[in-house]
């Protein structure tokens, strides 16, 4: 797993948080985008960040500002299952994975 932090059971909810620091805003944007997209059929708020609404709980994605350009990424995923909460974060990394890998490859330009 790529993002660190333990689930700690507040009732109702198991909570995980995890902070990210120093990326840039591109990366973040692309985060934020590629999770919209993966959840596109549960209700939404971007009005600070994304936070993603499930019948049983919630994940929020935002960012707190950083030095030099870059932002620190704000992870927050709040279940009524653990299990469930374990799979959401595993596709948060996948996701994740995917955006710094799209971002490494160079840009191909045909002539």
């Amino acid at each position: 797993m790529m993002f660190k932090g333990e689930i700690e059971y507040r009732s109702p909810y198991y909570s995980w948080k995890h902070s990210e620091p120093g990326i840039s805003v591109e990366r973040y944007e692309k985060f934020v985008n590629w999770v919209s997209g993966e959840y596109d059929l549960l209700l939404q708020d971007e009005t600070d960040g994304l936070i993603v609404f499930s019948p049983n709980g919630w994940v929020s994605i935002n960012n707190a500002p950083d030095t030099g350009g870059q932002i620190n990424l704000m992870l927050t995923v709040n279940h009524k299952s653990k299990k469930e909460s374990d799979k959401i974060i595993s596709e948060l990394c996948e996701i994740y994975r995917h955006v710094l890998r799209i971002m490494e490859k160079p840009v191909m330009i045909a002539k």
